[in-house]
């Protein structure tokens, strides 16, 4: 059951910044570009990006790869209703990236794209024309707000959280409509920003909530012959809907050990595991945690 590294796109969330709840640091430039030289030589997609990662732009500019595409999102204070805005904005992260065009462009918040959609869509057709971009997508929270979106245009390709705990975007129903609207999909926050990774004993008090499933997490993994890295991997990314997967690196060792995983992942039936019934709500949704602040 492995899965390829050309599904994988290196996200750059804590190049310059910390992020995640398991991370109590973040790589300098120079490490950075250790992780990406890594990246181009062993095969992964690309990276994933954004203008309000503070400098994960420039140092991925300032890695001149070939081979690596990039997938970036426009600053949140980009007015998307404003053309003028909306070009200014994807200009000024070409000119940090150092590139003349993108393999992919989101929308930073996809409630803004719900309010003024129609008018950034004018903007994704014309970039696309340029060849500036080859496609644009959005990063949704809730399979209700691709029904919301297609209502306004159809993106090429949409970014949602799926976990072995969130599974809202595995339903029958979401996976119809993508495939019948033609919408690729990729996949993020596959270890719940590090916490399906913890000990069970070292979790938060405010995830409490998760600690029995995550103790059935490691049975599974023990179970199977994987590492609970390498059961996660193949949980999200081995369904054919998903056309690509980002996974967060923070230092050289990590993205070393995702491609040693990626090759090591053990057979397992997905059907067999274990179903997860767990609201989508503070536990699960990292924007709700203002404990970490």
């Amino acid at each position: 059951m492995n899965v390829s590294p050309e599904k994988i796109l290196i996200g750059t969330a804590s190049f310059g910044q910390s992020y995640g709840i398991a991370n109590s640091s973040n790589p300098d430039e120079g490490e950075c570009g250790e992780i990406l030289n890594f990246a181009e030589k062993t095969g992964f997609h690309g990276v994933d990006t954004a203008a309000d990662y503070l400098h994960a732009e420039s140092i991925i500019g300032n890695h001149q790869s070939e081979t690596l595409e990039v997938f970036t999102k426009l600053s949140r204070r980009t007015d998307l209703a404003d053309p003028d805005d909306v070009f200014g904005s994807f200009e000024a992260s070409l000119a940090t990236l150092r590139r003349k065009k993108v393999r992919g462009l989101m929308p930073h918040s996809v409630e803004n794209f719900l309010f003024c959609g129609s008018n950034f869509v004018r903007c994704m057709d014309t970039l696309k024309e340029r060849e500036k971009i080859s496609r644009w997508g959005l990063s949704l929270y809730s399979p209700e707000e691709l029904t919301l979106a297609l209502k306004i245009a159809k993106p090429d390709f949409v970014q949602v959280p799926l976990n072995y705990l969130d599974r809202r975007f595995q339903s029958e129903s979401f996976l119809d409509q993508i495939s019948t609207h033609g919408v690729e999909l990729h996949v993020r926050s596959i270890f719940l920003q590090g916490a399906l990774l913890m000990a069970s004993e070292a979790l938060p008090i405010q995830l409490e909530g998760i600690r029995s499933h995550l103790s059935e997490l490691q049975g599974l993994a023990r179970e199977s012959g994987n590492s609970v890295y390498g059961l996660l991997l193949a949980f999200a990314l081995s369904s054919p809907a998903v056309q690509l997967g980002v996974v967060g690196i923070n230092d050289q060792k990590q993205i070393v050990s995702l491609f040693d995983e990626l090759q090591a992942i053990n057979h397992f039936e997905l059907g067999s595991l274990p179903k997860v019934d767990l609201p989508f709500d503070k536990l699960l949704d990292p924007r709700l945690w203002s404990w970490r602040e």
